[in-house]
């Protein structure tokens, strides 16, 4: 798998995305921090997010909660629903195998689907990682949208939206720590 850079090459990733997955920056405007993924049209349409925010004060699964709801409440959507939470493996993001090992940062999973107004469903499968000597909690989304007829969203499409979710985690590696400097 081919690395892919994210934020100027200051991460990168080699997630097992086809290489038909397309960069949205390439098409329309992405905030900065904001990367964003979508798969060609006529797959499964999944979108991949990888999003930096100011860490939240809450423990780890109450602060992927709050994620979930701020995502629910950004996209305008009519309820939400969570299927599961997962405390993971701490995640290593280092560049360098000596910060690897001291770089463990605490991670957790969710699953869950925000229903839209106009009757659309979205699973959306949320990794949380807390960096938490930089203040920062990097998420990792991957959107799904269920047909109305295919409701509630299959166990299958739950367990590969998680494994790719996985894949992005297990691959990411920080080549420039100063992306996390604030001012």
């Amino acid at each position: 798998m081919a690395r892919r850079d994210l934020y100027g090459g200051a991460l990168s990733m080699a997630a097992e995305l086809t290489l038909d997955w397309l960069d949205a920056s390439d098409v329309r405007p992405v905030p900065d921090h904001q990367e964003v993924w979508t798969e060609p049209a006529g797959r499964a349409d999944r979108a991949l997010l990888i999003e930096l925010n100011e860490a939240l004060p809450s423990e780890l699964t109450v602060a992927v909660r709050e994620h979930f709801d701020e995502l629910y409440r950004v996209d305008g959507c009519a309820s939400a629903s969570v299927l599961s939470v997962e405390q993971l493996q701490p995640a290593q993001l280092s560049l360098s195998e000596s910060e690897r090992q001291l770089g463990h940062h605490p991670a957790v999973a969710l699953a869950g689907t925000h229903s839209r107004a106009d009757g659309t469903c979205v699973l959306v499968s949320l990794v949380l990682v807390r960096l938490q000597a930089q203040s920062t909690d990097l998420l990792i989304v991957i959107y799904r949208p269920i047909p109305e007829a295919r409701l509630p969203p299959s166990s299958t499409d739950i367990v590969a939206d998680a494994a790719l979710a996985a894949s992005v985690r297990n691959t990411l590696l920080v080549q420039d720590w100063g992306l996390f400097q604030t001012a």
